[in-house]
This record gives structure tokens, C-alpha cells and sequence, in this order.
């Protein structure tokens, strides 16, 4: 019976991170679709930026969520300097 469980446990603890993985890459490519499609019919160019912004925060909430770690805040203030120099091209 412990040999059963001790096998159960090893192979949900080798399973686990690759599900994480996989969910947080799924996550990121449907926030990039979302983006690129409102970018690409958006007629409002001002309106792009406050979008991508948002798609973007939003993105890394749900991240965060999924891994359930917090970014230390040199990492937090990283992540949002990214997000602005991507939206400043």
C-alpha cells in the first residue's frame, strides 16, 4: 500500500509543474491573440495603448495566479517598465 501511494505522490509532484507550465502558456498566448485582434480592429490608435496596458497587468495577475507566487517588487517594478517600453514603440 505505501509503495502505491509513495508512486502516486512521485508521479503527481513530476506532472504537477508541467500542468502549471502548460496553463500559464496557454494563458499567455490567448492574452497575445486578444491583443493583436483588438489592436488590429481597434479605430481608436489612442485607445491602443490603454488596451495593451490593461491586457497586459491583466495577464500577469492571472500568472501570478496560476503559479501562485508574488514577484518580489524589483521583479513587480521589471514587469511594468517592460509593459511600457513595449507600448511606447
Amino acid at each position: 500500500m505505501r509503495e502505491i501511494l509513495k508512486t502516486a505522490i512521485e508521479e503527481a509532484i513530476k506532472l504537477g509543474p508541467a500542468k502549471l507550465k502548460e496553463h500559464g502558456e496557454r494563458e499567455v498566448r490567448r492574452c497575445v491573440r486578444d491583443v493583436m485582434l483588438t489592436v488590429t480592429f481597434s479605430l481608436y490608435r489612442g485607445a491602443d495603448l490603454f488596451i495593451v496596458l490593461y491586457r497586459n497587468c491583466a495577464m500577469v495577475v492571472r500568472l501570478i495566479n496560476i503559479f501562485a507566487l508574488r514577484p518580489r517588487w524589483n521583479e513587480l517594478i521589471r514587469i511594468l517598465g517592460h509593459n511600457a517600453d513595449c507600448c511606447s514603440c
